[in-house]
This record gives C-alpha cells, structure tokens and sequence, in this order.
C-alpha cells in the first residue's frame, strides 16, 4: 500500500499537464495592468492630439481676427475679440472653456522669436479622468470637478499675424496656354 501511495504522490509531482494554467493565473495581474497603461495612455496622446488641431486653428483664427476686447472694432461693429474667435473655435473642436474640466486661454503677448512682434498663444488644458492605470497605482495629477482623480492634458500653439502686401505669390495656369 505504501508503495502505491509513493508511486501516485511520485507521478502526480512529475506531472507536467495543466503547468501553463499556474503560469497563467500569476501573470494575468501585470498582464491586465500593461494593457490598461497603454489603453490610457494612448487615450491621453489621442485627447492630446485632438487638443493640439484646435490650439493651432484657434491660434490662426485669432491671429486672423486682430481686435482686442477693448478695441472700438469689438463693441462698435460687433466684431468678435480674438479671445471670443480663439474660444469659438476651440468649442467647434469640443473645448469649451469651464466644461467637462477643460480650461481655453488666449493671450496676446511677446512672441518667442522676436520680442518686438505680438504673438497670440492659445492653451488648452483638460483634466482627463483615469480609470485602467490604478491598477498599478497610478493616481494622476489631478482632482476631476466630479470627484474622483485625472490626469492633465494640456496642448499650446503660438500664432503671429503677418500682413505684407508687397510681398505675395499667385500662380494662374489657364489651359489655353496664355
């Protein structure tokens, strides 16, 4: 009887079937963990993305419409000020300025290059919430309006308006060959 004892307690040792099964069970933990940090981060680079396209066409439309808030052109002719264009632009985008944690800014300031030139820089800031990475421990940098935590997502572009009528360039190809 011993001897069967030994040679089943023997065989189910060196039995190798169903060892995958273990490994499995221990990995799955950092396994669900690296695939939600990716999930979330590319979630954050694609809002960031999105944020990037509107900051840049705010930034053009504000450098396109040069009334200051203060100007005769913004309460005289019912002109938008730079910062309404910039705002209504990034809102086409789905930045609202104070909705669903997202901060819009325009300023009018000193450009990067060349301090003597009026440059217009627009920030868009967005709380983004986390949800997948707290699975590692990842708490963000932020407190969402909602409750619970987030991670900030900011884009910046710099426009300038650049008029020179002298200098322009047009291309005219008519099929007659004139």
């Amino acid at each position: 009887m011993t001897g069967r004892l030994f040679h089943s307690l023997r065989r189910f040792i060196t039995d190798q079937r169903g060892g995958v099964s273990a490994m499995l069970v221990l990995m799955i933990i950092p396994i669900v963990a690296v695939l939600g940090m990716a999930t979330e981060a590319s979630s954050w680079f694609l809002t960031q993305r999105a944020m990037q396209n509107a900051a840049d066409s705010a930034a053009v439309a504000a450098a396109s419409n040069t009334c200051g808030e203060l100007e005769d052109c913004h309460t005289k002719d019912f002109t938008p000020s730079f910062v309404e264009e910039a705002a209504s632009v990034a809102k086409s985008y789905g930045f609202t300025d104070g909705a669903a944690d997202t901060t819009v800014g325009t300023e009018k300031k000193a450009c990067p290059a060349d301090a003597a030139q009026s440059c217009y820089w627009v920030t868009i800031t967005r709380v983004v919430p986390i949800n997948l990475v707290r699975l590692v421990g990842f708490n963000g940098d932020a407190d969402l309006s909602g409750g619970g935590r987030g991670q900030t997502v900011s884009s910046l572009a710099i426009a300038s308006s650049k008029f020179d009528p002298s200098t322009f360039c047009v291309l005219a190809l008519a099929s007659g060959g004139a």
